[in-house]
């Protein structure tokens, strides 16, 4: 009778028979305690018999029931050895039997081409047996080109307490000498790999294909014919020539050695046929998953294949599993019948043929400044404009779709976007801001757009696309100039304002000599002339006229872009208005032909050589004061200053009524015009004396007005007031003596006066002013001239105002125009005068104040004199 060997060494069988044992004595313990209470039991009884005769009864000794539960317990503390150890032992077994086999798979890569460094690690060694040949050296090799492991095999090092205990690990053990191989062993020291076990997470993040590597090896398949190929060993090649899709083809079957060796005396089978040849095909082909296998033998047989040197798999018909390019497949015929042996096998290779990658670009031809993402006036929000660039993706598969094989560069401003031009990060779309900061100064605007390939393998860079986008110009609106008519000596401020649609930071220039103030093909004024209006943020802006002279003025305006964007406008049309010539010719401020300022003079001071008068030196000294004001010279003076210039000179700039222009546009000092540069004379100024405003040369002062002889009374006639109210006219009355009271004198050409109390002249609610004049003036302390509406007072004599004296109206400083025909005008401490004073041929001597215009031959302020005027700026 057959006895089956029994294995003591088993795991299993030491569980079964320590589990055994137990069994035995458990039930034999159990039945003896069911016989004791069964009252059956004979073996170890102890009776005793009662005083009746009681039935004999069985029970335990003490020391056995002892013994039972010591018996328990040892066995039961063996059960849980056995089931540790049994544990462990698996794991040491199946570890000698891994170790078993990655040495046959150390074995056969090396003997098929493979190389093991001599420092290399388990880890690295095992990488190694799962790579497989490149589908160059594998084509024409002899032998296995596939992974001789499974590359979903992970090796667990062991922990540094595992390490430093004795249990078994594997371990590489490196080649000894030249010549031979290196393997894994078993060993109870030194750092190792506890187990191996198979990762199926490694297949749902596709790192289960094998990676490629190339082979040496030592025999290799030579084809006797390129044209016909057949292997030295003469198995025909059965394939399709590769003829699709451009494909190029490679040697379609590598006949090598039979997948099982033939024998002389059997037939051997014909390899399969692929119905897609190996060669380079078209990327849109790949994966590839339309590939099939035919059987051309009539005999029983199967076949078998590989991909990329994976496991070998039978075929069932239908496509392969799709593969990428660079991929080797393997197929034969494996024989069923005795008669026949296994075909050899057949390899084809499928690569793909490198596509040139394609990129669109797309965008506007022409931009707004608005379109452009300029901001305009009372608009908060901008827009981005952007040219779009995009991959063409068919014909590529999402495998191979993404930044790790191509990506999109762009350019701004050139048309070399692979280098010059950077990553935009994105492999389908990116997106090209042609917003104002990238346009500089230029009309137009290139982008340019290329994807660049990452993997060379698999595509090449594409053409660069360009795009230029020009600009498209606004026009801008005509402004408005206000007032829109006047004298120019009445002229105090000049608005102009904006209107339309405006770009935020918009522009108005202007000028003052007619001439416009242009439009450049850049879209910037053209005029020397031009200035920038000061607008502080709104649509207008006032300036003070640049003349207050007695010629006409006309003042001419346009809009244009904001500063650095002025070429995406088109400038507004000229706007024009002319201001007629002041009719009483006198102009604003003070025109002299010398002046001795050694007090505080208010508003503009202008200098004439028109009575010849000009002297070759010219001194303000200290304690002089232009106050809110400039001074204006004739020619080119050579400018000297006695102290710091800029203490001197403060350059203030203000308007014609005085008020200081904050901030100033213009902050200089010393300006030259552009009238005649003689005379040539000197200006000195000494440390003390200042300027508040600016000092200009070479200006074109008006000319001195005319003063003509007054006509004489026409009576002798004198009329005598001591007290109460009074009119006379000229006619009844050509001499006046005033003692007290107020006298009207009506317009006519009178004698003598002499006043000490109200003399009233003009009409009131008068437009044309009255005519007087007067031989000679003297008015005593406290005397008052009232001018209650516009007139003209011609002096054929000297005319002073004392202390206490007051000539004018204050309110209307306007209504007075005094004529000093031939005599002098003075202005005591004390006294005051309102109007407009012309004296071309005479002295103005103020010692009191005086507020109004002047025209003077000379020019004299003292210490306590003051003079208000109404500061001209004087065109070049």
């Amino acid at each position: 009778m057959y006895q089956p060997k029994v294995h003591w060494d088993s795991p299993k069988i030491q569980r079964i028979y320590a589990f055994s044992c137990i069994r035995r004595v458990l039930s034999k313990v159990l039945s003896r305690s069911f016989l004791l209470v069964s009252g059956r039991g004979t073996d170890h009884c102890c009776c005793v018999k009662s005083v009746k005769s009681a039935p004999c009864v069985w029970a335990f000794t003490l020391v056995e029931i002892l013994l039972a539960i010591a018996v328990i317990s040892v066995l039961t503390s063996a059960g849980y050895y056995v089931a540790a150890t049994t544990k462990e032992t698996a794991r040491e077994n199946k570890l000698r039997s891994d170790v078993t086999n990655l040495n046959t798979a150390v074995q056969l890569y090396v003997a098929n081409g493979g190389t093991i460094p001599a420092n290399a690690t388990a880890e690295q060694v095992l990488t190694k047996l799962q790579s497989r040949a490149t589908g160059a050296s594998a084509a024409v090799a002899i032998g296995l080109s596939g992974s001789f492991v499974d590359p979903r095999l992970t090796p667990a090092a062991q922990s540094s307490d595992q390490a430093s205990s004795s249990e078994l690990r594997a371990v590489w053990v490196p080649a000894a000498g030249s010549g031979e191989t290196g393997k894994f062993a078993v060993a109870t020291t030194g750092q190792g790999i506890r187990e191996f076990s198979i990762d199926e997470s490694k297949t749902a993040a596709g790192a289960s294909t094998p990676v490629p590597e190339t082979r040496q090896q030592t025999m290799e398949a030579v084809s006797l014919s390129e044209s016909t190929p057949h292997w030295v060993w003469g198995v025909a090649d059965a394939q399709p020539a590769a003829t699709e899709l451009g494909a190029t083809p490679t040697t379609g079957v590598a006949a090598g050695p039979s997948a099982t060796p033939s024998t002389n005396d059997l037939e051997q089978l014909d390899p399969p046929t692929f119905s897609r040849g190996g060669g380079s095909y078209d990327l849109s082909l790949f994966p590839m998953a339309d590939l099939t296998l035919s059987n051309p033998n009539t005999a029983p047989s199967k076949i078998y294949y590989q991909v990329a040197g994976g496991a070998p798999q039978e075929y069932t018909g239908g496509s392969l599993p799709s593969f990428h390019p660079d991929t080797q497949v393997t197929a034969w015929v494996k024989s069923n019948s005795a008669a026949y042996s296994d075909s050899s096998m057949a390899n084809a290779t499928y690569d793909n043929l490198v596509k040139t990658l394609e990129v669109s670009l797309s965008g506007p031809s022409s931009l707004t400044y608005q379109q452009a993402g300029g901001a305009m006036y009372g608009e908060t929000s901008t827009v981005t404009p952007v040219a779009t660039a995009t991959v063409t993706t068919s014909g590529i598969a999402s495998a191979y779709q993404g930044t790790s094989y191509y990506v999109i560069y762009t350019s701004v401003g050139s048309t070399t976007p692979l280098t010059s031009g950077t990553s935009s990060g994105s492999a389908t779309t990116a997106a090209i801001d042609l917003s104002l900061s990238g346009w500089g100064t230029a009309s137009s605007l290139t982008v340019a757009a290329a994807a660049k390939s990452l993997r060379e393998d698999y595509f090449a860079d594409s053409s660069t696309q360009s795009l230029t986008v020009s600009q498209s110009k606004t026009s801008l609106s005509t402004p408005s100039i206000t007032p829109a008519t006047g004298q120019r000596s009445a002229l105090v401020a000049v608005t102009i304002t904006a209107a339309g649609t405006l770009p935020a930071g918009f522009q108005i220039y202007y000028t003052q000599d007619g001439s416009d103030p242009g439009a450049g093909a850049n879209g910037r004024p053209t005029s020397a002339a031009a200035t920038l209006l000061s607008l502080g943020g709104g649509t207008s802006g006032t300036f003070t006229p640049e003349s207050g002279g007695t010629g006409e003025l006309t003042v001419k305006s346009r809009v244009y872009g904001p500063s650095g964007y002025e070429s995406w406008f088109t400038p507004s049309s000229v706007a024009s208005v002319t201001y007629t010539s002041a009719s009483s010719g006198i102009p604003e401020g003070a025109l002299v032909g010398n002046a001795s300022v050694n007090g505080t003079f208010y508003g503009s001071l202008i200098y004439t050589n028109e009575k010849g008068n000009l002297p070759s030196y010219i001194n303000f000294n200290s304690g002089s004061t232009i106050a809110q004001g400039n001074v204006y010279f004739p020619g080119l003076p050579k400018l000297v200053f006695n102290g710091s210039e800029s203490s001197i000179i403060l350059g203030r700039q203000y308007n014609s009524d005085g008020t200081e222009v904050v901030p100033a546009t213009d902050t200089r000092r010393v300006v030259d015009l552009t009238g005649a540069t003689t005379p040539v004379y000197q200006v000195t100024f000494n440390n003390g004396a200042v300027v508040q405003g600016k000092v200009y040369r070479r200006a074109t002062p008006p000319s001195m007005p005319v003063v003509t002889a007054p006509s004489g009374p026409t009576n002798s006639n004198t009329y005598s007031q001591n007290s109460g109210t009074a009119t006379i006219s000229a006619t009844s009355y050509a001499n006046v003596n005033q003692n007290h009271g107020t006298l009207t004198l009506t317009p006519g050409n009178y004698g003598q006066v002499n006043a000490n109390e109200t003399i009233i002249i003009g009409v009131a609610g008068a437009t044309t002013p009255s005519v007087y004049s007067f031989t000679s003036m003297n008015l005593n302390s406290n005397a008052k001239v009232v001018v209650v509406g516009p007139v003209v007072v011609t002096m054929a004599g000297n005319l002073t105002l004392n202390s206490g004296v007051t000539l004018g109206n204050s309110a209307n400083p306007d209504y007075l125009q005094l004529n000093m025909y031939s005599g002098d005008f003075t202005i005591n401490s004390g006294g005051a005068g309102y109007g407009k004073l012309v004296a071309p041929n005479n002295t103005v001597n103020l010692n009191g104040t005086f507020n109004g215009s002047v025209v003077a031959k000379t020019l004299t302020i003292n210490s306590n004199g003051v003079a208000f005027t109404l500061p001209p700026v004087i065109s070049g």
